[in-house]
């Protein structure tokens, strides 16, 4: 009881403090949701000093046969704080009101063993926070009817990226450089679309999967990555080519379609395979539960690069857009005086062609 009531009041504060830490946030920026983790954490850390200089007092308190009790240290486990807590007692902790589907009026519960280590997980050997005692069974339904819907409409999807397609590669007269473009980038929605049904149907509803994580989760992970950026990479490659038709006067179409394909093909994998080697260097080190699996460096690199190609799009298609807005103007006063209404002094076909 002890151990509850004190975990009860300490996290009270570190709540307190991550409300007011995310009021000040964007809730869909990825950035704010990271520095959001990182306060809490910094948080904790705080508290877990403060709670060693106490260890003393509570040792006395806690007294065993030999004149000492062991005590789990203090973590973070990615969600929430738990404190040094006596060997053979239940810490506690408010579940957390930033994890979609969970209750935050209930509580979560991490186990102390007798040889004051925190009781590991059976499947990973790591120390486990049980959070299952968070989860709201009504939203968990509602939310496996939104992954139904995710799934039926990537199927919709997918069947008609690969009719369009179809009809793309069917006719010889299609064949140049935009079609190619947007066959590449079919193609990217196609493939990311597809995975995503897998990714769906093998993983997010197998709870044993995620769990174990075995190596073809692992695999497929990184494979979705790929194919996330890769959609991301040609869809630039799409605003790079308005751009370039738009701007640049003379460009082979040979020379243009290889930079395309090594921007949305081979770039991709270059990032992804960096993402990879950090996410498998110290994998407890890049995980963080609060972002479903993707830890705070390697998210960096993937979400990093998608937000710059989306940034990057974003200004290349405003440049196409001015620049084209500019360009009509030209050609429309070439036609106005091409069909004789004028010649820029008022005067009409007529009277001109006298003079």
């Amino acid at each position: 009881m002890v151990s509850r009531r004190s975990s009860k009041d300490n996290f009270n504060s570190v709540n307190n403090f991550t409300r007011t830490l995310e009021n000040k946030t964007s809730e869909n920026s990825l950035s704010s949701n990271i520095k959001f983790l990182l306060g809490l954490k910094k948080a904790c850390d705080a508290r877990k000093r403060e709670q060693f200089k106490q260890l003393q007092n509570l040792i006395s308190i806690y007294p065993d046969e030999n004149g000492y009790r062991p005590f789990c240290p203090a973590t973070f486990d990615g969600w929430s704080c738990w404190n040094t807590t006596p060997s053979g007692e239940t810490a506690f902790a408010p579940c957390p009101y930033f994890v979609t589907g969970f209750d935050e009026t209930r509580f979560a519960f991490r186990t102390c063993l007798a040889n004051g280590s925190w009781f590991p997980h059976p499947d990973t050997g790591q120390p486990w926070s049980n959070y299952t005692t968070c989860i709201d069974l009504e939203d968990l339904k509602f939310r496996n009817i939104v992954n139904t819907i995710f799934v039926v409409g990537y199927y919709i999807s997918f069947a008609a990226l690969v009719a369009s397609l179809v009809i793309f590669l069917s006719f010889r007269s299609l064949r140049c450089t935009r079609i190619a473009i947007h066959v590449h980038l079919f193609s990217s929605f196609a493939s990311n679309n597809l995975m995503w049904i897998i990714w769906y149907k093998l993983v997010v509803g197998n709870t044993t999967v995620v769990q174990e994580n075995q190596v073809f989760c692992q695999v497929m992970h990184v494979i979705l990555q790929y194919l996330m950026v890769a959609n991301y990479m040609w869809m630039f490659c799409e605003g790079l080519h308005l751009h370039l038709a738009l701007v640049v006067v003379f460009v082979k179409d040979d020379s243009a379609l290889r930079w395309f394909y090594f921007i949305g093909w081979f770039l991709p994998a270059i990032i992804t395979i960096i993402y990879a080697a950090v996410r498998s260097s110290n994998p407890e080190e890049t995980r963080d539960p609060g972002l479903d699996g993707v830890g705070l460096p390697a998210c960096k690199i993937t979400w990093g690069s998608r937000m710059g190609v989306g940034s990057g799009s974003g200004g290349v298609w405003l440049i196409c857009s001015s620049s084209q807005s500019e360009s009509a103007k030209i050609p429309v006063r070439l036609r106005v005086r091409g069909r004789g209404l004028g010649d820029g002094r008022g005067m009409p076909p007529s009277e001109t062609s006298g003079e």
